[in-house]
This record gives C-alpha cells, sequence and structure tokens, in this order.
C-alpha cells in the first residue's frame, strides 16, 4: 500500500512515465469536467486534480487510461494546459480537439496514449434539423485510432495528416517550435481545428477519400448530448442520438468495425451489448434532487467487450447535507468556490478486443 500511494506522488508531483504491461487490453476513461473554462479562478488546481484523478484511476486498474473523453471544455488551450501543467505531460498524450457551434462555448476533447495508440483521422460531426441547420449545441467527436501493437500508421497507408494550419490559434505551437520548447513542455500539438460548416460529412460517408483502413481500427465517438432545459429538449436529444447512431452505422459500412461510443447523455443510458456493468444497482455518475441517475455510459459498443466502472473515489465527494449520503463535490456553486472538480463522476471502461468472427451482438438502440 504504501509503495503503491509513493508511485502515485512521484507521478503527480514529478509527472515519472507510468509502464503499463501493453496487454491486449486497454483502459478507456470518459468525464464530464464541468465548466472547464482557463478564465477561471482556481483553474489550475482543477488542472491538477483532474490529473490526480487519472492517475489514481492507474492505481486503482492497473495502467493510466489509454484514452480519456472529456466533455464541457472551453477550448484546446484548456486541454492543453491540462496536460502541460500536471504530470500528464510525461506521459505521452495526444490531444483531439475541435470547436463546435454550442452557445455555452463547451466541447467535447479526446487524449490518447501514443504508446499505445496512433490516430489515423478525427473531425467533429455536427447535429442538424430537418432542415440541415446546425443546432447550437456541442458535436459529436470522432477519432479513429489504430493500435501500436497493430503496426501503428505507415506512410503506405496513407492516413490523414494534421498540420498546424489545422490547429486553433489558441492550441497552435508557434511556428518552427517543437512540443518540447513551446510554452508549455511536453505538451503535444493538438489535432484538430475550428469546426467545419458540414461537420465533415462528405458523400462517400463519415471517412475522407484516400484513407486506407488497417483491420485493427477503432472509433470513438465522445458526446456531450443536449440538456433537459428548454424548449424541444427531447427533440433535440433525439436528434443527437439518431445522428450517433447513423454514425455507428456508416462507420461499420465504410469497414470499421471496432466502435465505442460514450459520453454524457443527459438521460439514463442503457449500456450497449458486451458492456457489463461493475457497479451495485441503483448507482448513478450524478446526483439530482437526492436521486442518483447514470446519465453517462456506452451506449454503443462493436467489436468489444466491456466492464465498466463508475470511478468515485473521496475526493471527488462531499456529504449531501439536504438528502443525505455523498454526491459528486463541485468546483462551484454559483459564484462560492468549493473545491471540487465536478459534478459528474468519471465512469471506466475495461476494453477488450472481440475477435472478428465472433457472431455479431444484438445492438441496443434506445435510451429509457
Amino acid at each position: 500500500m504504501f509503495a503503491s500511494v509513493f508511485g502515485l506522488l512521484l507521478f503527480l508531483f514529478l509527472g515519472l512515465p507510468v509502464v503499463d504491461d501493453g496487454g491486449p487490453g486497454f483502459l478507456l476513461m470518459f468525464w464530464n469536467v464541468e465548466n472547464f473554462f482557463t478564465d477561471r479562478p482556481h483553474f489550475r488546481d482543477k488542472c491538477n486534480g483532474i490529473a490526480k484523478t487519472v492517475f489514481l484511476a492507474a492505481d486503482e486498474y492497473g495502467s493510466l487510461p489509454d484514452i480519456i473523453g472529456l466533455a464541457e471544455v472551453e477550448n484546446g488551450e484548456a486541454v492543453r494546459r491540462l496536460v502541460g501543467w500536471t504530470g500528464l505531460r510525461k506521459q505521452n498524450y495526444g490531444i483531439v480537439h475541435f470547436d463546435s457551434p454550442d452557445r455555452r462555448g463547451i466541447d467535447c476533447s479526446l487524449l490518447y496514449r501514443r504508446s499505445r495508440f496512433r490516430l489515423a483521422f478525427s473531425k467533429p460531426c455536427h447535429l442538424t434539423d430537418t432542415l440541415g441547420r446546425i443546432l447550437p449545441t456541442r458535436d459529436i467527436l470522432l477519432a479513429v485510432l489504430v493500435p501500436v501493437a497493430a503496426g501503428g500508421i505507415s506512410c503506405q497507408q496513407k492516413m490523414l495528416e494534421v498540420t498546424e494550419e489545422d490547429v486553433p490559434p489558441e492550441g497552435r505551437n508557434t511556428r518552427g517550435c517543437t512540443p518540447e520548447n513551446s510554452r508549455f513542455p511536453g505538451t503535444p500539438t493538438i489535432a484538430g481545428g475550428p469546426s467545419r460548416r458540414d461537420g465533415g460529412v462528405s458523400p462517400q460517408g463519415e471517412l475522407p477519400k484516400g484513407v486506407h483502413l488497417h483491420p485493427e481500427q477503432l472509433a470513438v465517438l465522445v458526446n456531450h448530448h443536449p440538456s433537459k432545459i428548454g424548449k424541444d429538449s427531447d427533440e433535440r436529444r433525439r436528434i443527437a442520438m439518431d445522428r450517433l447512431y447513423a454514425l455507428r452505422d456508416s462507420l461499420l459500412t465504410e469497414g470499421i468495425s471496432r466502435i465505442v461510443a460514450v459520453g454524457d447523455f443527459n438521460d439514463e443510458v442503457v449500456p450497449a451489448a458486451g458492456v457489463q456493468a461493475a457497479y451495485p444497482n441503483g448507482s448513478g455518475t450524478i446526483k439530482f434532487q437526492g436521486k442518483w441517475e447514470k446519465i453517462d455510459g456506452c451506449p454503443v459498443l462493436e467489436g468489444l467487450d466491456a466492464r465498466e466502472h463508475i470511478f468515485a473515489p473521496p475526493h471527488l465527494s462531499t456529504r449531501d447535507s439536504r438528502f443525505a449520503g455523498r454526491k459528486p463535490l463541485r468546483t462551484f456553486s454559483g459564484p462560492r468556490y468549493l473545491g471540487g472538480l465536478s459534478d459528474h463522476y468519471p465512469i471506466i471502461l475495461e476494453l477488450e478486443f472481440v475477435p472478428k468472427n465472433t457472431p455479431k451482438r444484438e445492438q441496443t438502440s434506445e435510451l429509457e
């Protein structure tokens, strides 16, 4: 126990690299980090707290999360600071981020360990109404990754290469600088950029022409669906789920057979076939008026098996003085600083690739 805690402290404060077994499975974390804005007071404290939680997950599950999906992120700069200011800077995380048309100015982001995966392609996927107009909400973030153990990305595969010109100004390195000598040492250049008006959708499908598929490719879809507040909120969430399932179907048609979708769906999540819940009945990721709700999860899973955990270490919780028990500890309550990190608990998925010849499972396609 002492050795484990001592190792965690070294990772947090010295940023020493974590050595994992590089086994066939991998770990995915998703977390709505609640108003992760660079101009908020105590932003650096929040960065350190998020990094601490990532390292605690490594301590609990045996390795760092290989993929981290984040919601309620202000912009690419916020994620760069998260990686560059904390012990995560030595863990070789790449960043994928696109600005979305959301009115609150919040987006989805993705981190991936470059020692385990290579990025083949990424894009934002807009939500549109029946007239084709883009809804002012969060895009679904699509990233296609190739396991390094499967050979990663080669020049012969002609994978899409993201250049500095594609990086939003707030996340761009000074021209000619490497990540190591930029103002956030050790932080990778962001793969991404301002959202395209068409959401990256081409007539041929979700992948750009000329991208050659690797048999081990994995598509990750990071979601933050519209809230229950306001007129037509149910319809907006229906549009978001329809878009997600259309993305899944399109990717399967285009030859990507391994797909995982995670996110905050602002509704009770029906786990996909192949997801085993490793938490008690009645558990949740958010507490609303004394009732736990499981609105963060994995409703789409193809070509993978998963064990899903709700990760709630002590520092993420506080006493619920109104309804009894415990609840997630928020960063702010109005203008009052509470010292927490989010009103959501993160989820952890322990994922294993399913052999290609395994019969297809029935896929859940609705929310409760």
